[in-house]
């Protein structure tokens, strides 16, 4: 499985991927395309599935696959109620309301609606068998992954698009130049409320120039409210790494910080969604 840092274009005019090895942590290139990568969590209108890992899967109270409330076997079928984005990768919601992987290596779906395909247009992260890759180059903190979008996974030899354009994990940055309003400038008022452990760590409303991004408004606020902020990249690869001592965990795991607009999860990061007059983001730290 890779994370993937960027999309390139090599000298014979090929697009190729810059990607790191989940298990390993290096990073090299490889060719994109369908033919070596294809979506590796379920993103379609899946109605039921089939369980196809050996040992079989469980199913959660809650959608970060924890609150364990039952195993199911190999080869039993589960209807779908739908498919729900949670960070890095997808759940399934069943219809008794329980949360599942959506993750092609442990199910296979049945029956899909015909009538929507809904492929997210996030920054995806890549998994493959079979793809090596080379020595990495050694600019690595220009890129970042967002725990808080919606991503994509891509696996080998499966007839699948190729994904949209992707993130990596680097080394978080410090606090800088948040965009805060001109005085001539349209201004737009979003609210802002952040949690971790089950308590607000802060809340409140603050001012930004329309066109602002959500992350913008988040930096705005932080040194508004004094909070200690780090991140990495910028515009669509940007990644919140930590607020206030509550910090993301390695590449691979789910630990980080969540963000919503409007009760919503946005398929992009927040480094590249627009707000409008009026949103309220959540930030929620997922252990």
């Amino acid at each position: 499985m890779f994370l993937v840092i960027s999309q390139q274009t090599n000298k014979q005019g090929h697009a190729i991927y810059r990607v790191k090895d989940m298990n390993s942590g290096k990073t090299g290139y490889t060719l994109s395309g369908s033919k070596y990568f294809a979506h590796a969590y379920y993103s379609a209108k899946v109605t039921r599935i089939k369980v196809i890992n050996p040992k079989g899967i469980n199913e959660y109270g809650k959608v970060n696959l924890t609150s364990k409330k039952r195993h199911v076997k190999k080869n039993a079928s589960l209807s779908v109620r739908k498919v729900v984005n949670y960070g890095l990768s997808n759940r399934m919601q069943l219809t008794n309301g329980r949360y599942i992987t959506a993750n092609k290596k442990f199910i296979l779906a049945t029956k899909i609606k015909k009538s929507s395909q809904n492929t997210r247009p996030s920054t995806p992260t890549a998994t493959t068998t079979g793809t090596s890759t080379s020595t990495p180059p050694t600019n690595s903190g220009s890129t970042a992954t967002t725990a808080t979008t919606g991503t994509t996974t891509t696996t080998n030899n499966s007839p699948s698009a190729t994904p949209t354009l992707p993130v990596a994990l680097t080394n978080p940055v410090a606090l800088t130049n948040p965009v805060t309003p001109s005085n001539d400038a349209k201004t737009i008022t979003t609210t802002i409320s952040i949690h971790a452990d089950g308590a607000t760590i802060a809340s409140g409303s603050i001012k930004v120039s329309s066109g602002a991004s959500a992350f913008d408004a988040l930096q705005a606020f932080a040194q508004q409210q004094g909070l200690a902020l780090t991140y990495k990249g910028s515009g669509a690869t940007t990644y919140v790494t930590g607020i206030n001592g509550y910090n993301a965990g390695p590449a691979g795991t789910m630990t980080g910080w969540l963000y919503s607009v409007n009760g919503t999860l946005p398929g992009s990061s927040m480094g590249a969604y627009t707000l409008k007059d009026g949103d309220s983001i959540s930030m929620t730290y997922i252990k």
